[in-house]
């Protein structure tokens, strides 16, 4: 793990986004001292948190891939998902009574990380009103999703969970992404591979989906449905 230094913002760049131009975000950074407090840089295998490790900063991954984990009383670990830069690996938790990682966070590929102080954050989310909106988009997201995976975690079978899961990911047209890889959504399911490709397989065979490489489209939704 090294430390670097850095001049530039990617916090206000995730945040703001497409609403800021680069000169409006210089200024911004400029004016509001947002420059990360540090950044550190991770190989890949490393944990970049541990769960119960304290927060005391936002943390913003910049570069690279991670895997998040829970780890039960007993030992046992979770997978939940993984997550590629640029995306906040705390955020809201920054602002919780507890203020420690829910989570084990390990590098799968070598990255980078931000952490920006909570004053920083505090003053944009009081100076800037569209870093304010962003803030609050991502945290609402993020309680949603987390929503859906208590949803997916309490359905006992396979073939309900896929289900489920591809009926959220389904846009109007009927198509959908499953946005993994089948190896990393069986870890997300906590199934083995061949188990969920079989799975896939049998919703295809039923007529309920058609699927390729990560891609498909619902054919018949009530079969889908009825797949829970």
């Amino acid at each position: 793990m090294n430390t670097i230094t850095s001049k530039h913002s990617a916090l206000l760049e995730y945040f703001c986004g497409s609403k800021h131009n680069q000169e409006e975000l210089a200024e911004l950074t400029e004016r509001l001292q947002c420059a990360p407090t540090k950044v550190e840089r991770f190989r890949s295998g490393q944990f970049v948190a541990h769960q119960g490790d304290s927060i005391d900063s936002l943390v913003l991954l910049t570069k690279g891939v991670v895997r998040i984990e829970v780890v039960s009383p007993t030992g046992d670990r979770l997978y939940t998902n993984e997550h590629e830069a640029p995306f906040p690996l705390i955020a809201s938790l920054l602002y919780s009574s507890e203020q420690r990682f829910a989570n084990d966070i390990i590098a799968v590929k070598d990255c980078e990380i931000e952490y920006y102080d909570r004053e920083i954050i505090e003053k944009l989310l009081e100076e800037c009103p569209t870093f304010r909106r962003g803030f609050l988009t991502f945290s609402s997201n993020l309680i949603y999703g987390l929503s859906q995976q208590l949803q997916i975690f309490s359905i006992r079978k396979i073939k309900g969970k896929l289900a489920y899961f591809i009926l959220q990911k389904m846009e109007p047209s009927g198509y959908f992404s499953l946005d993994m890889s089948v190896t990393s959504l069986a870890k997300y399911f906590g199934v083995t591979r061949s188990a969920l490709s079989r799975v896939i397989s049998e919703l295809a065979s039923d007529g309920a989906i058609y699927y390729t490489r990560g891609f498909g489209e619902v054919l018949d939704i009530k079969k889908l449905r009825d797949s829970i």
